[in-house]
């Protein structure tokens, strides 16, 4: 039960909540932006290298984390999304190139795009749907509030001149 605990938290795009719906209503946003609004567009270049660089900031976002994935499932759809955004990205190289795609080209880019998009706005959804790991948020705060109790034990003996004397040497624990 720990290790699919663990496969189904890992296969999650972004660990944070917030940090995910921040995110995610970003890349919508680029892509209704960037990429939705250029369809009707005659100039097809433009449109590739608006497909170009949306994919290749997704890909610079999701690649890197392919590496932290210890999961089997997690990195096979980790490994999966991203080679669905690199399709995206060689047909909109090839555009760029001077290559003309059917209509059904432009028609996948679109399917695809779709799909990554929806992809990540279901991970965030089912983000938000986990209960937090509270045990685990604990200790961490725990931790946090010992450094911080520290931290402002040092600042308060500096502010008032309590560090010790020089004189003394290291031996009076102050």
């Amino acid at each position: 039960m720990e290790k699919l605990k663990k496969t189904v938290s890992e296969i999650h795009l972004y660990e944070n909540k917030i940090e995910s719906l921040i995110k995610v209503v970003i890349w919508i946003i680029s892509w209704i932006g960037g990429i939705l609004v250029l369809l009707g567009d005659e100039n097809k270049e433009v449109l590739g290298s608006a497909y170009f660089i949306y994919m290749l900031s997704l890909l610079m976002e999701f690649v890197p984390k392919i590496y932290d994935k210890t999961q089997f499932w997690s990195k096979f759809l980790h490994t999966l999304l991203c080679f669905i955004m690199s399709i995206v990205c060689l047909l909109s190289v090839s555009i760029l190139f001077g290559v003309s795609l059917p209509d059904f080209g432009y028609t996948l880019m679109s399917v695809l795009t779709i799909i990554v998009i929806a992809y990540m706005s279901i991970d965030s959804f089912i983000l938000w749907l986990e209960p937090a790991n509270n045990l685990a948020n604990i200790e961490n705060s725990n931790s946090d509030n010992n450094l911080e109790n520290e931290e402002l034990e040092f600042s308060e003996r500096l502010l008032k001149g309590n560090l010790g004397n020089i004189d003394k040497g290291a031996g009076s624990n102050e």
